[in-house]
């Protein structure tokens, strides 16, 4: 479980952060077909105290649908499955990448098992700031999900004048781990 402290420090540095351009600060999208995935990490999340809203979607072609209609509200930060049935998590990613309003939003790519160089070559290619594996436990997610939000706020925090992410900012998170 997580320290009360490890939670005090996100929310201290999240309060003392000024807000991204953006107005949806509280956001978090998470696309995933699998429910208990996302089940799992609404439950994470919840647990944390931290003041976010998930929006959590089945699969792509949802959030395409969404911001076709324009009642897709940009998200603070977006983990996105790439295994998924119909539209991959790598065509939702080069998609949303072309759409000026997505271009500073970290996108963390999530994969079922440990992914080949291959992959994560080209989730850096298409734009991913980070990826993770699917964590085995409820802590690893917590701990996971704290790591992200931590060095988002930080890279906003740094990066305001800037629209994109450097790829030097990509993180690898692997059960709780960061490797910047």
């Amino acid at each position: 479980m997580l320290s009360k402290a490890h939670i005090r420090t996100i929310l201290t540095t999240f309060a003392k952060t000024p807000p991204p351009m953006d107005t949806n600060l509280k956001n978090v999208v998470l696309v995933d077909d699998d429910q208990d995935d996302r089940e799992f990490f609404a439950d994470a999340i919840a647990s944390l105290d931290i003041p976010f809203t998930l929006h959590s979607y089945k699969n792509a072609l949802e959030v395409v649908s969404e911001i076709q209609s324009g009642s897709f509200n940009v998200p603070y930060i977006m983990f996105l499955d790439i295994n998924m049935p119909g539209m991959s998590g790598f065509e939702l990613l080069e998609m949303i990448r072309n759409m000026e309003q997505f271009r500073s939003v970290p996108v963390i790519a999530i994969y079922s098992t440990s992914s080949d160089n291959e992959d994560i070559n080209k989730s850096i290619k298409l734009g991913a700031n980070g990826y993770i594996t699917k964590p085995t436990s409820f802590q690893n997610l917590q701990s996971v999900i704290v790591d992200v939000t931590i060095d988002n706020i930080k890279n906003r925090a740094h990066n305001s004048k800037k629209a994109n992410f450097d790829q030097k900012n990509f993180i690898i998170l692997q059960n709780s781990y960061i490797e910047p």
